[in-house]
């Protein structure tokens, strides 16, 4: 995982201060409906050939 983790971020480029976090168990839609409930916008998903997406989600 943590292979995959750093991958990721050389990969979209997302500098080594911003946070981010992977999780893997839930689908692209029941992490979104998630975020979304607890007040995020999703702003962006990104996909991947290997099956996992990233999603850049804002809270105001």
């Amino acid at each position: 995982m943590r292979n995959a983790y750093w991958k990721k971020r050389k990969q979209f480029r997302i500098p080594d201060d911003q946070f981010v976090h992977f999780d893997i168990p839930l689908t692209l839609e029941h992490e979104s409906r998630i975020l979304q409930d607890a007040g995020f916008t999703i702003g962006k998903i990104l996909d991947d050939t290997e099956g996992a997406a990233i999603i850049i989600a804002e809270k105001e």
